[in-house]
Order: structure tokens, then C-alpha cells, then sequence
């Protein structure tokens, strides 16, 4: 995968759900920011931008952001009927 050096932090890219649905087996729904899929869980959290500051003068631009995916917690598989909606999409998380 492509990682980025942020803050003397390595970032690597990896794929989530942006804005999706949980649909609980009682149906109940959550939306959550961020979803990963992996195989036998759901990690979910939320998109946050952080500033790098990686230039000559310590200045920090808009182009030397990156948006960030920070886990928040874990769903089991068993405990997800169905997921629904969310934008897939390539997001940085730390390493």
C-alpha cells in the first residue's frame, strides 16, 4: 500500500465506507462516519484532517493536509445484519 510521511508519523492508504449504515439483527440503524470491512469484524470510526508540516520553513498549505481515518471501535460480524449506503473511497490510517 502507499504511505505518507506525516509529522514523522507513517500513514498507509486503505479502503472504507464513508457515511454508512449499520443495520443491527434487533433493527436498529447507526451511521458512522467510517467503516472498514475486514473478515470477521467492522471497524468504525471517524474522518479528521490532519496539517503536516513537512516543508522547508515549517509552513503549513492546504496541499500538505491529509485526511485521516481514527478508529473508535470494533462491531463484530456476527452482530451486523446488514450494511447499507456509504461512499467507498481511499482514506490514510496510521500505521
Amino acid at each position: 500500500m502507499y504511505t505518507k510521511n506525516c509529522e514523522n508519523e507513517l500513514y498507509e492508504r486503505i479502503e472504507i465506507f464513508e457515511n454508512a449504515s449499520i443495520i443491527y439483527p434487533d433493527g436498529n440503524r447507526e451511521v458512522f462516519d467510517g467503516i472498514q470491512i475486514s473478515d470477521n469484524k467492522v471497524i468504525f470510526g471517524r474522518i479528521k484532517i490532519i496539517k503536516c508540516n513537512n516543508t522547508k520553513n515549517n509552513r503549513t498549505h492546504l496541499k500538505d493536509s491529509i485526511e485521516v481515518f481514527i478508529e473508535t471501535g470494533v462491531i463484530p460480524e456476527s452482530n451486523i445484519k446488514k450494511i447499507q449506503g456509504g461512499k467507498k473511497r481511499l482514506i490514510y490510517h496510521k500505521k
